[in-house]
Formats: structure tokens, C-alpha cells, sequence
């Protein structure tokens, strides 16, 4: 008897971590603009994803122009960076992490690499800020985030470790 009582809780525990039908995904679509200075650039990007609870799925384009701010008219095409990831969100829903891995594909010549010459990219977003400003519009601030842009690899590597500040404003569907 005790151990059938047994698997009927386990069971019972692992229906309730379950989705319970359709109303429990949330999907979303978020537009991003943010830059670093550590590394001189800015990101122009478009976020999307579904959201079981606390957890996410999320895709990320973003183009990624880069700057210098010694020299005047520096503004470089950079790259385009494209990533898949996950996310969990703590505290109602108002705080969030993210991890994204993908590919960066150099916008323009260089003196060694040719435009099109594509690698890696990796984003740690340790804290998303998320206010609820209207049930349709969630306003996001990530502080400081760390992107690591590599769109070359090969020979002598090309790899950006930027810093940003990014502000999204984000919408359910």
C-alpha cells in the first residue's frame, strides 16, 4: 500500500509541472535597441519567443553597426547576429535571464576578411528589467549585458566582447 500511494503523489507532482493546454504558452515579439561602449556599437534588434510559466524559448536577429570614437565618420556596417536560447523569469514576471548562442555574419570588408565570413555569437543577460505598462506592452532595460560577436574565427579572429545597455519594448501575441 505505501508504495502504490508513493507513485500516485510522484505521478500527481508531475502532472502539475506540466503546460495545461494552449492559454499556458505565451508567446511575444520584443524590438531592441541598445549599444556599448566598451566596445563601440549599437544593436538594433528583433526578439520573439514562447513562455511556459517561468520558462522561455526565445530567437534573436539583431544588427549589430560598429563605431569608433577616435575617428570621425567610423560608422562600420558590423555584423548581423542571429541566436537561439532559453530564459526564466523570476519575481511575478518581472525580472528575467537569458542565454542566446548563434552565428555573426560580417557585414563589410576588411583589410583580412571578406564581407559574408561568418562564426559565432554568445549573449549573457544576467538581469532584464520588465515593467507592465499597458495588459499589451511590457517595457524592458537589461543594465548591462555581455555580447560576445565573433564573425571570424578562422586565422586571426575578429571577436568583440561588448557591454550594453539595451532598452526593448515587448509585445504578447
Amino acid at each position: 500500500m505505501g508504495a502504490r500511494f508513493r507513485s500516485t503523489v510522484v505521478a500527481l507532482s508531475l502532472l502539475s509541472l506540466a503546460p495545461t493546454g494552449a492559454a499556458a504558452v505565451d508567446g511575444f515579439v520584443a524590438l531592441d535597441v541598445g549599444g556599448s561602449f566598451y566596445s563601440p556599437s549599437l544593436a538594433f534588434g528583433l526578439e520573439g519567443g514562447v513562455r511556459w510559466g517561468r520558462w522561455g524559448l526565445i530567437a534573436k536577429v539583431e544588427v549589430n553597426p560598429w563605431f569608433s570614437l577616435q575617428e570621425k565618420r567610423s560608422l562600420k556596417p558590423g555584423a548581423l547576429n542571429v541566436g537561439i536560447g532559453a530564459e526564466v523569469s523570476y519575481f511575478d514576471g518581472r525580472v528575467r535571464t537569458a542565454v542566446l548562442a548563434g552565428t555573426s555574419t560580417l557585414l563589410f570588408g576588411t583589410a583580412l576578411d571578406k564581407k559574408g565570413k561568418t562564426g559565432l555569437s554568445v549573449d549573457i543577460i544576467a538581469v532584464t528589467l520588465r515593467w507592465p505598462v499597458h495588459p499589451n506592452v511590457v517595457l524592458r532595460l537589461d543594465p548591462c549585458t555581455l555580447h560576445v560577436v565573433m564573425p571570424v574565427i578562422d586565422r586571426i579572429p575578429l571577436l568583440l566582447l561588448e557591454y550594453r545597455h539595451t532598452f526593448s519594448v515587448e509585445v504578447p501575441f
